[in-house]
């Protein structure tokens, strides 16, 4: 490819972006309702943060043009074609699945608040739900989820979101085999010692 971008003519996946796209040329709210209509999949569906990740999107309700552009490795050539991929995005994520989880505590930060370090708690438990929606599932996440509701916690930090991943994958569902010496978040002892109590 040695062309640049301003001899080329358009391509199907530039065309594609343009129908959707504002006029600060990315697919903003807007465009990603149409889209979703589109592709017939519910914006808070989790398969559009699956899409969201595999154009490695910045933040929420926003996709630029150069992100767009992962869809070529896809082959999508139209609306038809996009709703087709995201099967195997979905199944990429679920091959990928920790750089999957990972991406959902970025992207789900709030860019327009310089320095934000954790997640608001209703967002966190809002993606939490999302990325375990597929075939990987955590057997903790119902109790997990209504700890977070009665306790006091306002956000969720990077490493506990991250933790949350390896505590669910190697603890078993009566929480047995927990290891209290292990280094924990804070959070995840306490939810345990709480569960052990009731």
């Amino acid at each position: 490819h040695t062309h640049t971008h301003t001899t080329m003519p358009k391509d199907k996946v530039d065309q594609l972006f343009d129908k959707y796209k504002n006029k600060n040329d990315e697919i903003g709210v807007e465009g990603m309702e149409k889209l979703c209509a589109d592709i017939e999949i519910d914006p808070t569906d989790a398969r559009m943060l699956v899409v969201a990740w595999r154009l490695n999107a910045e933040k929420m309700c926003c996709f630029t043009r150069s992100q767009w552009g992962a869809l070529r490795d896809f082959g999508v050539r139209s609306v038809a074609d996009l709703k087709k991929a995201v099967p195997s995005m979905v199944e990429e994520a679920l091959l990928n699945f920790p750089h999957f989880y990972k991406f959902a505590f970025s992207f789900g930060l709030d860019k327009d608040t310089p320095g934000q370090r954790t997640l608001p708690k209703d967002m966190a438990l809002a993606l939490w739900t999302l990325v375990f929606s597929f075939d990987k599932k955590s057997v903790h996440l119902n109790k997990w989820t209504k700890f977070l509701m009665e306790n006091e916690v306002r956000g969720i930090s990077r490493d506990t979101w991250d933790l949350y991943l390896s505590f669910t994958e190697q603890t078993s569902e009566d929480l047995s085999n927990y290891d209290e010496m292990g280094s924990w978040p804070v959070l995840i002892d306490e939810f345990v010692e709480g569960q052990r109590e009731e």
